[in-house]
């Protein structure tokens, strides 16, 4: 968004320019990475945590209804 603003190009344009220039920086690129698959981690993590919760609940209101 910032490179949108201060730049006033549309959202392609703005997309591609951080694109080239995270391209040219390699230590930069490799420290997006690695936040990019520790994202992934947590949210996987999350996922699995609320599902289990969800069916917790589930098996918690069919045991009350005594099905």
């Amino acid at each position: 968004m910032a490179v949108r603003r201060e730049q006033r190009v549309g959202f392609k344009e703005a997309k591609e320019r951080v694109e080239r220039y995270i391209a040219g920086q390699p230590a930069l690129k490799k420290k997006m990475e690695k936040v990019v698959v520790n994202a992934q981690h947590t949210f996987t993590r999350w996922m699995i945590g609320f599902v289990l919760v969800a069916i917790l609940v589930f098996m918690f209101v069919m045991w009350k209804r005594g099905i």
